[in-house]
């Protein structure tokens, strides 16, 4: 093939691949969990939950927080990569992976967002 075949084959398969990572970005979409709904069954699994920090303790590397929604309260884990400033108070949405430690279900934060 000529070298301007194989460019624009190569253009149109790179646009067509970008196309599908963005249709299945927007159909991955997670909802809110309500904190009292998690449970044993969640364990592994991704969830989205939204409250305020009831207590943070910072220590190198690590961030270790109780959020609390209308419904229960729940440890979260964040491993800092970057610098982060939360407060007690301050309300946040979490996303992560529920895992359990210790015999208690925690959230290891993915992303968290401060409102």
């Amino acid at each position: 093939m000529h070298e301007k075949t194989l460019f624009k084959l190569s253009l149109i398969c790179s646009l067509v691949g970008i196309f599908i990572i963005l249709v299945i970005n927007e159909s991955y979409n997670i909802s809110y969990s309500n904190i009292s709904l998690i449970d044993n069954s969640s364990i592994g699994k991704t969830v989205k939950v939204q409250g305020f920090i009831t207590s943070i303790s910072d220590s190198p590397g690590i961030l270790i927080m109780n959020i609390q929604d209308k419904t229960s309260n729940i440890a979260v884990i964040a491993f800092k990569e970057d610098e982060i400033n939360l407060q007690k108070n301050d309300l946040i949405e979490v996303s992560g992976i529920i895992k359990e430690y210790k015999d208690k279900l925690e959230i290891e934060a993915k992303e968290i967002k401060v409102y």
